[in-house]
């Protein structure tokens, strides 16, 4: 119980400091910051939960691929 309190505490503080930083250097209206809020918070509870989206695999290219990809400059 307590450590949920704690990594809820946790996410605020990050939230709130990603929100922060990100306000500082750009121009948001503040009808916007709830809704920037909420959505990196929920990003980061998802990131948490390690129920964040599976990132695509990168196919290793072969040679034969590589060296058709090269062109000279015309």
């Amino acid at each position: 119980m307590a450590a949920d309190i704690v990594e809820q505490d946790r996410l605020v503080t990050l939230t709130t400091e990603i929100v922060t930083a990100y306000v500082t250097r750009n121009h948001v209206q503040a009808a916007e910051l709830p809704g920037l809020l909420r959505s990196v918070h929920a990003g980061l509870l998802r990131l948490s939960s390690g129920s964040g989206e599976p990132t695509e695999e990168r196919r290793t290219l072969t040679a034969a691929e590589i060296r058709r990809s090269i062109r000279p400059e015309a």
